[in-house]
C-alpha cells in the first residue's frame, strides 16, 4: 500500500498541540518533558513505580482478561519487572470503533513502544465511565450511519449490556463490509448481554492484541481501591481546581483557550443506572466503595499516572492542550507527568482518486485547500487561462502616477480618483469571474472530479479520519501492521494512503 507523508504545517493544521510537537511554543511553560524520545528517556530515569503497584495492575488485568475471555498477553506479565514501562493511549468506546482515528492512536501507540525498546509496553486505555451515550452511540460506514437507539441507563457506557437491537444494527454494518477477517472479529467481539466495555475490548484485542497491545479498563475495583488516597485527597482538598485555574492562567498568557472546564470536585459517583457529580463537602462521599468513584476528564489522567508505569501519553489535539492544563496538578498530587504526544493524522485514497491527482499533476497534501481553491488551481492550469491581476497591478500602478500628479494640482480630486480606480478594478474582477464560469462549464467533468475528491476526502467538511469508520479502509492485519510501521506521534504527520 503505497503512503504519503507530510507535516501539519504544510497544510495549515496548527493546533496549539502540533506547535508544541514542532518545537515552536515552549512546552515547558505547559508539561514537564519535551514531547520526544529524548524526553522518554528523561522521565523513564524518574519514573518510580513500586511493586504493590505493579502487582495490583497485573492482578486487574488478569480478572479484566479474565472476564472478556480472552487469554492475557505476555505483556501483562512482563508489567511485575521493575524494568517493565507503559506508553498509553486512550479513547471512547465508540460503535464499531468510531472514527478511523480510533486505529491511528492505537497504531501509533504501538510505533511508539517499538522506539523506545523491549522494554516498553503499548496500553490502550478503555474509557469506559464516560457517560455521554450519543457520543459513542453512531457510526457512519461506507456513507450508512448506524445508531444504537437510546437507553434510560444513564450510567458508565462501558457496563451497559449488548441489546438486541444494537446486535442487529452490528449485523447491518457488517452487511456492508467485504473482509471476512473484518466480519469475523466484529461477529465475536458483539454479543448480546456483553458489557460494551467486553466488546470494545475483544474487538480491539483481535485488532492489535499481536502487536504486544494490553487493553486497560480503569473501571476496576483493584485499580480504584489502589488509587483511593488521591481521590480522597481530591475530594477533601478541591487539588484539582486550584492547580488548573493557575495553569489556565498560563495558557492564556499564550492565547490559549481552556479546553476543559473544571469544577470543584472533579470526581463522580456510580450507581447501577447513573454517574453523577460528588460535590463539595457532599456526606455521602465517605459512604461510597473506592468502585463508586469515577474520575471526570481532568482528574482521569492523574489517577491513569498513578497506576500505570507510564512514560508517555499519546492523544489528539483537544486531548493534549487539556493535558496541558494539569501539569500543576501532577506536581501538587505528586505524580509524574508523562511526556505528552501529538497522534499523527491518517486519510485514505482511492485508485480513482490517485489517478485525477496525477493527471491534474496535484500534491495529495493539495487536497487540503477549499474546494473553490481548488477548482481555481485547476482553471489556471489551464492552457489558455485569464487572470486580472496583471491589468489589475497596471491599474495600481497608474493610480500611484496619476496621484502624484493630482497631488500638486487638486488633492481634493485624489478620493474621487481612488473611486474611479476601484470601480475600473471591480469591473476586470466581474469580466475574471464570467471566464471562470465559462471554463467551468467547458470542463464540467473535471470540476465534478474535484467536487467528487473533496468531498470523500472532507465529507460534509470533516477531515475523513473524523467521519468515517475505520474498517471501511481497513480490511486485513497486513493494513494494521502498516499502518503501526508509518505512523510515529514523535514529530507527528498526515499520511495518505493508497487502497
Amino acid at each position: 500500500m503505497r503512503t504519503w507523508s507530510f507535516p501539519f504545517a504544510e497544510v495549515n493544521r496548527n493546533s496549539f498541540a502540533s506547535k508544541v510537537a514542532d518545537g515552536n511554543v515552549d512546552y515547558r511553560n505547559f508539561f514537564d518533558f519535551q514531547p520526544s524520545l529524548q524526553g522518554i528517556s528523561e522521565a523513564k530515569e524518574k519514573k518510580t513505580f513500586s511493586s504493590l503497584h505493579r502487582k495490583t495492575l497485573v492482578q486487574a488485568l488478569n480478572g479484566q482478561y479474565e472476564r472478556w475471555e480472552i487469554p492475557a498477553p505476555a505483556n501483562v506479565s512482563r508489567l511485575l519487572q521493575d524494568d517493565a514501562f507503559t506508553v498509553t493511549t486512550g479513547h471512547q468506546l465508540n460503535f464499531l470503533t468510531g472514527p478511523h482515528f480510533f486505529f491511528t492512536k492505537i497504531a501509533s501507540t504501538i510505533h511508539l513502544s517499538r522506539l523506545v525498546g523491549a522494554d516498553c509496553i503499548p496500553v490502550f486505555w478503555m474509557a469506559s465511565e464516560d457517560h455521554d451515550f450519543d457520543e459513542i452511540a453512531s457510526t457512519v460506514l461506507f456513507g450508512k450511519s448506524f445508531h444504537l437507539e437510546s437507553t434510560k441507563i444513564a450510567g458508565p457506557v462501558g457496563r451497559m449490556p449488548l441489546l438486541e437491537s444494537w446486535e442487529q444494527e452490528v449485523q447491518s454494518a457488517i452487511e456492508l463490509l467485504s473482509s471476512d477477517w473484518a466480519k469475523s472479529i466484529i461477529k465475536q467481539a458483539y454479543k448480546v448481554g456483553f458489557p460494551m466495555s467486553k466488546c470494545i475490548a475483544r474487538l480491539v484485542h483481535e485488532m492489535f492484541g499481536q502487536f504486544g497491545l494490553i487493553i486497560l479498563d480503569g473501571d476496576s475495583e483493584e485499580l480504584k481501591e489502589l488509587a483511593y488516597p488521591i481521590f480522597e485527597k481530591e475530594f477533601e482538598q478541591q487539588i484539582v481546581a486550584q492547580k488548573v485555574t493557575e495553569q489556565n492562567e498560563v495558557l492564556k498568557q499564550f492565547g490559549i483557550e481552556a479546553q476543559v472546564y473544571h469544577r470543584d470536585v472533579n470526581l463522580f459517583y456510580l450507581s447501577k443506572i447513573s454517574r453523577n457529580r460528588l460535590e463539595k463537602n457532599d456526606p455521602q462521599f465517605k459512604s461510597l466503595q473506592p468502585v463508586e468513584i469515577s474520575p471526570n476528564a481532568l482528574m482521569r489522567p492523574l489517577y491513569q499516572e498513578f497506576i500505570l508505569p507510564n512514560l508517555a501519553y499519546i492523544g489528539g489535539a483537544a486531548e493534549v492542550a487539556y493535558w496541558a492544563q494539569l501539569k500543576r496538578a501532577f506536581a501538587a498530587f505528586q505524580i509524574q507527568m508523562p511526556v505528552v504526544l501529538l497522534r499523527p493524522s491518517a486519510f485514505y485514497v482511492d485508485p480513482k482518486q490517485h489517478q485525477w491527482l496525477e493527471k491534474w499533476n496535484w500534491k495529495i497534501q493539495e487536497v487540503f485547500l477549499e474546494e473553490n481553491q481548488l477548482i481555481k488551481k485547476f482553471i489556471q492550469q489551464q492552457p489558455i487561462h485569464f487572470s486580472v491581476q496583471q491589468y489589475v497591478n497596471k491599474l495600481n500602478d497608474l493610480e500611484l502616477d496619476a496621484k502624484s500628479k493630482i497631488q500638486l494640482i487638486e488633492p481634493t480630486l485624489i478620493a474621487t480618483l481612488s473611486a474611479e480606480i476601484e470601480k475600473m478594478k471591480g469591473m476586470w474582477m466581474g469580466l475574471e469571474k464570467k471566464v471562470e464560469k465559462s471554463i467551468k462549464q467547458k470542463q464540467e467533468t473535471e470540476v465534478q472530479r474535484i467536487g467528487k475528491l473533496k468531498n470523500a476526502l472532507f465529507p460534509d467538511q470533516i477531515f475523513q479520519e473524523r467521519k468515517f469508520n475505520g474498517f471501511q479502509f481497513i480490511q486485513n492485519q497486513q493494513q494494521i501492521e502498516q499502518l503501526i510501521e508509518t505512523c510515529s506521534p514523535i514529530q507527528p504527520q498526515i499520511h495518505a494512503f493508497l487502497v
